[in-house]
């Protein structure tokens, strides 16, 4: 994929089938997505290193014990066998609580992306040409959808602080610029709006490729703070910038 190629434009409703499917894919079955991340990073947390524990117990057990057909072996059989069942159960359980984020997500603030992210606030997707063998006049105008993003502001007397919301790129089109291309656009809009003074952004733990990003473009830390995200308390980290009032409109 050539990066001239993708554009940044904002969000259409013809749009939705493909955002809903990089949606699931970025969180849930795709290669690299949240839940893959997460599972990798159990491996190292107390649940699977207690698994670790009775496994190797298991297995000594059953190197001094060979006959498993006793009540020894059967112990020491299911002792080795814990480890295993212990990470189905959190594959589980990280792959059911990314299944009810998307569908969540899919329920409130995109049910209606147009609505919801309407002026000020603003949705924008990164798109290119999809490739295709057909002749006719339509098949050029087909896009394809590589990613997505939103600022999510409701202007008052006291908020004049927007928040960079959604950050979505397909894992086959990471690592080619097409998430820098949407914070630009982000920011562009952002400073077009009047009385915005910055940006925020939270980002877990289980998203170490959005951290890298978002310090690699100059936003500053803020905070962390621990989110619920249906199996276990998580990281959050808080990062923010300056909205630029010299190129507003």
């Amino acid at each position: 994929m050539a990066s001239d190629d993708v554009q940044v434009r904002p969000y259409r409703a013809s749009d939705f089938p493909q955002v809903r499917a990089l949606l699931f894919e970025a969180f849930l079955t795709g290669k690299g997505s949240v839940a893959a991340v997460t599972a990798r990073r159990f491996l190292w947390k107390a649940p699977m290193i207690a698994g670790y524990f009775f496994g190797l117990c298991g297995a000594v057990l059953l190197y001094y014990l060979p006959h498993w057909d006793n009540v020894p072996g059967v112990i020491g059989v299911g002792l080795a066998s814990s480890v295993f069942i212990v990470f189905f159960i959190i594959r589980r359980a990280i792959r059911k609580a990314m299944n009810e984020f998307c569908e969540k997500v899919l329920a409130t603030d995109m049910q209606d992306i147009s609505a919801y992210y309407a002026p000020p606030a603003g949705f924008f997707v990164a798109v290119q040409p999809a490739k295709s063998d057909k002749k006719d006049d339509d098949a050029a105008k087909e896009e394809e959808v590589l990613g997505f993003v939103a600022l999510e502001y409701k202007p008052d007397k006291k908020t004049h602080t927007a928040e960079l919301r959604r950050i979505v790129v397909g894992p086959k089109y990471r690592r080619r610029g097409v998430a820098k291309r949407l914070v630009g656009a982000i920011i562009e809009h952002a400073e077009s709006v009047r009385g915005l003074d910055s940006i925020d952004l939270g980002t877990s733990e289980f998203q170490p490729a959005a951290k890298r990003l978002f310090q690699g473009l100059g936003w500053e830390f803020q905070k962390t703070d621990l989110q619920w995200l249906g199996f276990v308390d998580a990281t959050i980290m808080r990062f923010s910038r300056p909205v630029e009032t010299k190129k507003r409109r």
